[in-house]
């Protein structure tokens, strides 16, 4: 690159047209190189073959198709609630993780939440791995959900998997039982 000649003196030259065959060579075996480090990674199952995203992920007290939209209900908190990172846990209730992931069009894939709870010996240990299938991508993420009622009280966490276990995300909420009636409700529309 070539700033000018107050940043470099010298002017850009093309050089001896004998060295284009080394230049390309070069070029050749670095690309080759990238690429072949790239699939080996996806073959050893450090990065998903296929190009994931997470685009949305949250944990909510209702999760339901509404059209063309998913409606995700929440009892807010804080000063820009958007889930319920801590959720008040009632008797009846249901906890739902909503997780829209980004994929390629035509792509099918196997996914799954797996919901896990900090034990007190300081390790996650998975309650439930719920699995759903993906085909292709569309405008906004492919949008799923599941929903588990069997809590205890206490740091949890979902992970959003690949049939190799990659992970593509993770969701951090605290489970805290209550008997205080509910308070007013937010539906969010994705």
């Amino acid at each position: 690159i070539h700033l000018g000649p107050v940043v470099d003196p010298l002017p850009p030259r093309l050089g001896d047209p004998s060295r284009l065959p080394n230049a390309l060579a070069r070029g050749l075996v670095t690309w080759t190189a990238i690429l072949g480090g790239l699939v080996l990674l996806a073959e050893v199952g450090a990065i998903p073959p296929v190009p994931l995203a997470l685009a949305e992920a949250g944990i909510f007290r209702d999760v339901r198709r509404d059209g063309g939209h998913v409606a995700l209900t929440f009892e807010p908190r804080g000063l820009w609630p958007s889930d319920e990172s801590r959720f008040l846990f009632r008797p009846g209730d249901r906890v739902f993780c909503f997780t829209a992931i980004f994929a390629p069009r035509g792509a099918e894939l196997a996914l799954a939440h797996a919901w896990e709870r900090w034990d007190p010996a300081g390790r996650w240990v998975e309650t439930d791995r719920n699995p759903w299938s993906m085909h292709g991508g569309r405008d906004g993420g492919w949008r799923s959900w599941t929903a588990k009622s069997n809590v205890s009280p206490g740091e949890w966490r979902v992970r959003i998997l690949t049939a190799d276990d990659i992970e593509v995300g993770r969701v951090r909420f605290s489970i805290e039982p209550t008997d205080a009636p509910a308070g007013p409700m937010l539906v969010r529309k994705y």
